[in-house]
């Protein structure tokens, strides 16, 4: 049965919270609305529907023929209503509330300004209550969350991939599903990237057990007491400050010259194709995973770099010695666990993953491989993978569902996020669809803005990113670096710093490649802001300037300026977001696929208004044509 829509919206209720007075400034129809919520909430059984939308059309009906009924239906509200917000709870099981937009367009009036009885369907209700089995009190979903929730529970022991647009809900999702399979008497875990993330989300879900990435990959590579446990020194290899040249590679592998390739590019082009191999779905590494640069090599020349990887890929894995030890990454261990055909532990009987489009093809294998009764359930958006695989489709017995309704876009947005997603090399299956009430504005720019309130400025370079980060520190505002971005900036900058007074290689991953600081300065010049930095170091700046800047952000304090990267802004809604023009460098150095997600993250993170580039249509249709 279709609800019953009630003309007046959320907001407003809210505005009267503030300032009951406000009740004069409703049009007559709100005013009938809020009557009408005001007289349901007195009843303990609530009428049918039909005898709700009676009582609607005659409030209505009374308040445009009636003189004195404005008067005496306000003086009724406000004698009967302490908290008006409490009124849109009034039995929503059979009503709504309708959006500023459709409120304000009176569509639900005759050419008499009268109530048309049965317009309720022709309005957009995008969230609905429902109990969920396990959960205190009733949950809001919207239409799409509770078809996906009804299919799952049917058969909890088909694994479902749900592809979901930023904002349409999918970790309101993870939560509901899981109560609901926990109070089934299954077994559900939460499978998390990162130990905040998956905190942050059993918060929400105490009938659910968690579990990290790297926790599932420890236990799928050494299950048990009986298996081997990593030493002392492999743990510490593991860690991401443990590395080595790829002069020590070859020395550790006794590596020669190949072609004309000295041994040091021999070692780099071996550890780039083992990387490839592990982030790849294949069982063996093969010349398929040798990088483009050799591929013009000769037959010859290729086989003896797939077997100098091969040998690479031996000695991450089984280290002979201590001094023989090469960097274990987690990718690394997740590829040998899919590699010796590992399956989900038994305990497991759901697995319920949020951020899936960031999960590597090994562990998509190991999820597929498991057999039923266990199922993995994965939410993600691949057009929000910044790294991997990016949760492209995969075959299988895993079903394919998708979310296309975003609740925190406005609708003022579909059209830019469906042309930014137009841009990606996968072309999207359905449309993004903003369906939140409040528009989303959307601000073009020539100068870089720095709004008020709770704002985020997105940058896609580190160079950017410190050079503003200094300039927010030296004016003394109140600003914040996103926490990732933070850790990550401060680890850039000490690098930097060390490379340029001490010449200590950098382990930083972008900057690993540079032995010395000529030729950091020489590659990176594609950023303008690194002659700034530079300027900078040769002025004095070092590790103390860095904690002293660091100092002077704003903490606890969330109406302040937000300053980050892409990949830290998820999970994370902002009130205005700043695009910055450093976007744009990128389309030369980055993957299309990779710079279209990039943009695409930056933008879902804003609720109310959203500032870009002037340029920045020409900018995505030129990237749409290549």
């Amino acid at each position: 049965m279709t609800k019953l829509a009630f003309p007046v919206a959320k907001e407003t209720l809210q505005k009267l919270d503030v300032d009951p007075a406000g009740l004069g400034g409703l049009s007559n129809p709100e005013l009938a609305a809020v009557f009408v919520l005001a007289k349901l909430s007195h009843f303990a059984v609530s009428p049918n529907i039909f005898q709700v939308e009676r009582w609607l059309g005659n409030a209505i009906r009374l308040l445009e023929v009636l003189a004195g009924a404005r008067s005496a239906t306000i003086k009724f509200v406000k004698e009967a209503v302490a908290r008006f917000t409490d009124l849109k709870h009034a039995d929503q099981a059979k009503i709504f509330l309708m959006s500023n937009e459709d409120v304000a367009n009176k569509y639900y009036l005759d050419a008499k300004r009268l109530w048309r009885f049965g317009c309720s369907a022709e309005f957009r209700q995008v969230f609905t209550r429902r109990s969920i089995l396990g959960g205190k009190e009733d949950v809001s979903l919207s239409q799409e969350h509770d078809r996906l929730i009804r299919a799952i529970e049917a058969e909890p022991e088909e694994p479902v991939s749900v592809q979901g647009f930023a904002g349409v809900g999918k970790t309101h999702v993870i939560i509901a599903l899981g109560a609901s399979l926990a109070a089934k008497g299954l077994s559900v875990v939460a499978l998390a990237h990162t130990k905040p993330q998956l905190a942050a989300l059993l918060k929400r879900a105490p009938a659910m057990r968690g579990m990290t990435l790297a926790e599932l990959t420890t236990k799928l590579v050494y299950p048990g007491e009986g298996s081997p446990r990593p030493t002392q020194h492999s743990r510490y290899r593991t860690g991401q400050r443990f590395n080595r040249t790829y002069s020590q590679m070859a020395c550790i592998l006794g590596i020669y010259s190949v072609g004309s390739a000295q041994p040091i590019d021999v070692a780099k082009i071996a550890w780039r194709t083992v990387a490839s191999f592990c982030h790849s779905a294949s069982r063996d590494l093969s010349i398929e995973h040798l990088p483009s640069a050799v591929e013009y090599w000769s037959t010859a020349e290729k086989a003896t770099l797939t077997e100098v990887a091969r040998r690479m890929w031996r000695t991450i894995i089984y280290s002979p010695n201590r001094e023989s030890e090469l960097p274990l990454r987690i990718y690394h261990q997740i590829k040998f666990a899919d590699v010796e055909g590992k399956v989900l532990p038994q305990t497991i009987r759901v697995i319920l993953v949020d951020e899936a489009h960031d999960l590597p093809l090994p562990i998509i294998n190991i999820l597929e491989r498991t057999p039923p009764p266990q199922a993995a359930f994965m939410f993600g958006d691949r057009y929000q993978h910044l790294f991997g695989s990016g949760g492209n489709r995969r075959k299988g017995r895993t079903r394919s569902r998708e979310l296309g309704l975003s609740v925190r876009a406005g609708a003022s947005t579909t059209d830019l996020f469906n042309q930014v997603l137009a841009a990606h090399p996968i072309a999207p299956e359905i449309d993004f669809i903003g369906v939140r009430p409040e528009n989303t504005k959307v601000t073009s720019y020539k100068l870089f803005p720095l709004p008020q309130g709770n704002c985020a400025l997105i940058f896609r370079s580190y160079w950017t990113l410190f050079e503003q980060f200094q300039r927010r520190a030296h004016a003394r505002g109140a600003f914040c670096l996103l926490p990732g971005s933070e850790r990550a900036l401060t680890s850039f900058i000490e690098d930097v710093i060390e490379l340029f007074i001490h010449g200590t290689r950098p382990s930083f991953p972008t900057l690993f490649r540079y032995e010395c600081f000529e030729d950091l300065v020489k590659r990176e010049s594609k950023y303008a802001e690194i002659g700034r930095v530079l300027e900078l170091l040769e002025k004095g700046y070092r590790f103390e300037d860095l904690q002293k800047s660091l100092s002077r952000q704003t903490k606890g304090d969330q109406n302040i300026l937000w300053l980050g990267m892409p990949e830290h802004t998820k999970n994370i809604e902002f009130s205005k977001v700043v695009i910055a023009e450093d976007f744009f460098d990128q389309t030369a150095i980055m993957s299309k696929g990779a710079i279209v997600s990039s943009v695409y993250t930056a933008m879902s993170r804003v609720k109310s208004e959203l500032f870009l580039p002037e340029d920045f249509n020409s900018w995505v249709n030129e990237l749409s044509t290549k």
